[in-house]
């Protein structure tokens, strides 16, 4: 199974839910997280344990719904979860937009294949595979960074 898919479903601690349940309901002031990932069971995955962690995730599978996304729901997103290499609009170039964006975007790039890591105080870089509590820790502190850093 591809990227830690495995070891994170054999995970006691996280719940997976159907994708079409209703029987999650958000905080009202959760943060949305605007997950880009292109493999689509790792886009599940990320979503499922972000959803679980009392998150709103809106998924995307590439970096040009992402992008077309962050353009239309740029005030509502507060973090984006990305992967480095996709097809058509990578991950780098959607983190090039989003800045121009939203210059202080909290944002992780986790991918397996990662080359280069451009010095972006606002950028964490993880590597696969990433346990839902690497995940959801990684989150945490970069939302945590964001807000002491400054408001939007």
């Amino acid at each position: 199974m591809p990227f830690g898919f495995a070891a994170a479903l054999s995970d006691p601690g996280v719940r997976f839910l159907p994708e079409d349940s209703t029987s999650r309901h958000p905080r009202e002031s959760a943060p949305t997280i605007l997950v880009v990932e292109d493999d689509r069971a790792i886009r599940y995955l990320f979503t499922e344990v972000l959803r679980n962690s009392g998150y709103t995730v809106i998924p995307c599978e590439d970096g040009a719904q992402g992008l077309e996304v962050a353009r239309d729901r740029i005030d509502e997103i507060d973090a984006v979860v990305t992967d480095s290499k996709m097809p058509g609009l990578s991950g780098p170039e959607l983190i090039a937009q989003i800045r121009e964006l939203r210059p202080t975007m909290p944002i992780l790039v986790i991918s397996g294949h990662l080359e280069s890591r451009p010095a972006d105080p606002a950028t964490r870089y993880l590597s696969k595979p990433l346990s839902p509590e690497g995940l959801t820790s990684e989150l945490r502190r970069a939302l945590h960074q964001a807000s002491s850093r400054s408001v939007r």
